[in-house]
């Protein structure tokens, strides 16, 4: 049986995945209870065996919930079992979402396109919000809170996190841009090139390394892809070549964004405040505790105190004092589950990737090359607000492709 509309309780379920979508940039936890609120609907919303069967014939949401078990096989070898289930429950959006998905009445694509908007416009209200504070401290105290943390001081999030986040955001539109040129009104296109541009100016002044690769990397894929079939390869590659050397250039005249850059080539002349320096120290010590555990790991419940361990043989107080976790999501998967668990992640992420060739769903490529990059430099399953930006939109995508 297909429901050929929504009830009410699935359209208030519905409201509030599109509210999830406009609080995901601005917070790292404020998602979760309206997630929660959200399953909640679901689950008193009735038509039981419709969303039996939903869940027992979709194979593909079975598979992205699977991920979920990577976790659990991290807690059953962890001798530090409080830790291991505190980290579960952090990863339970990973199969949560999934189900969610799985068991309420597909998304139309205009519903899609709907969270997809508001999670755009979330994203600009952010840089609004944080420039608007920025402007406010220049005027009131003389102070430029116009760079990295300073930027994001009134909320919990990372530079790393917020990056991406607003990358994602870029990334949608040019997509949309790309896709839909023809046919949206010019003073729509203008529009959207100026909040592409700003979202990107943004992300310069927040210097988050790898959001800045993401822009460079996967907006440039996005332009070739879907450019050189209305333009040609020709000009396509030429106009690609012409905005990165602008963006360079434009991030080159930013004082601040300027010299965290050059921290990338001179990080043996500087202290363990730069994140650079620390990482290197952070990886050489996780490279340690797999070599100690290569097989399965130290278990999750277990990673925390033996990269503590790790980073005092060294001597790197930072990581001790701050109990640093790997800062890399693959090395964090080989700490915590060994060679087994980090082959069943990367084939995770190969399935994933397939899925998107396979049906041309490029957005959902865009998204996973994404978040594959910006993994390399941060643990992001390690926190609730990665585990949820993934598996929320992981899904979400994947609905375009093919049959659900």
């Amino acid at each position: 049986m297909i429901l050929t509309q929504r009830n009410i309780t699935e359209k208030i379920a519905f409201g509030m995945i599109c509210i999830v979508a406009m609080l995901i940039p601005f917070h790292k936890t404020l998602a979760s209870p309206m997630l929660i609120l959200s399953f909640i609907t679901i689950l008193i919303s009735g038509n039981y065996r419709y969303k039996l069967n939903r869940l027992l014939h979709n194979k593909r949401y079975l598979f992205f919930g699977s991920l979920f078990l990577l976790f659990v096989f991290g807690y059953f070898i962890s001798t530090n079992t409080q830790l291991a289930w505190r980290d579960l429950e952090i990863k339970l959006y990973l199969l949560a979402i999934p189900l969610f998905y799985a068991v309420i009445h597909p998304f139309t694509a205009k519903e899609r396109k709907w969270i997809l908007d508001l999670f755009v416009i979330a994203c600009v209200a952010f840089i609004v919000v944080a420039l608007g504070i920025a402007i406010y401290h220049l005027i009131a105290t003389g102070e430029n809170h116009f760079y990295y943390k300073e930027l994001l001081a009134f909320t919990p999030l990372h530079p790393s996190y917020a990056g991406m986040f607003q990358a994602m955001a870029a990334v949608i539109l040019v997509m949309n841009l790309l896709i839909n040129w023809e046919t949206i009104p010019r003073k729509w296109r203008i529009l959207q090139l100026s909040i592409i541009f700003v979202i990107t100016l943004f992300i310069f002044l927040l210097t988050a390394k790898m959001a800045i690769a993401s822009v460079f990397i996967l907006l440039s894929i996005a332009f070739y892809l879907l450019g050189s079939q209305f333009m040609g390869k020709k000009k396509a590659v030429i106009i690609i070549v012409a905005g990165n050397l602008f963006a360079l250039a434009l991030m080159w005249s930013l004082p601040y964004t300027r010299e965290r850059i050059k921290l990338l080539f001179t990080y043996n002349e500087v202290a363990y405040d730069n994140s650079v320096n620390s990482r290197k120290e952070i990886w050489t010590a996780a490279i340690d505790v797999i070599k100690a555990n290569p097989l399965v790991g130290t278990g999750t419940g277990d990673a925390e105190a033996d990269l503590i361990a790790a980073y005092e043989r060294k001597g790197f107080k930072l990581g001790v004092q701050e109990k640093y976790n790997a800062h890399n999501q693959y090395l964090q998967i080989l700490v915590e589950t060994g060679i087994v668990g980090f082959l069943c992640f990367i084939g995770f992420l190969f399935l994933c990737i397939r899925i998107a060739i396979r049906y041309k769903n490029y957005l959902y490529l865009a998204f996973l090359l994404l978040w594959i990059v910006n993994i390399a430099t941060e643990s992001m399953l390690e926190t609730q607000s990665g585990v949820v930006f993934f598996s929320f939109f992981n899904v979400l995508l994947a609905l375009h492709s093919g049959r659900d």
